[in-house]
């Protein structure tokens, strides 16, 4: 289904969006928040506070999620043939780097 340039899983996600707002802002939790940080839960600055926390957080699991799949992608590099015969020869040549780089890491 395309409603003027909007797909089906576009308007499903939208949908969820705004019940996670709905679920945010009606919430015991982001309510206390907001007091602690002296924004009232009947003021506009509120409804801010939580489409900001709710974008702040959607942001977090992207990175997270962009996070993994470097780490991923690190791992099977540094997983390869050529990469582990490189690291060795380097080792041979230079064991001393190899523990700077370690401590580096540490």
């Amino acid at each position: 289904m395309n409603i003027e340039g909007a797909d089906l899983d576009a308007i499903n996600a939208e949908q969820e969006r705004a019940n996670r707002i709905i679920n945010l802002t009606s919430s015991r939790q982001m309510k206390e928040l907001a007091t602690k940080n002296n924004i009232d839960p009947k003021s506009d600055d509120y409804n801010t506070f939580v489409a900001l926390y709710d974008h702040h957080t959607d942001l977090v699991k992207e990175s997270t999620k962009n996070l993994n799949t470097t780490s991923t992608e690190v791992a099977k590099i540094l997983q390869k043939q050529d990469v582990n015969e490189f690291a060795e020869q380097k080792n041979k040549e230079n064991p001393e780097l190899v523990k700077q780089f370690a401590y580096l890491h540490t």
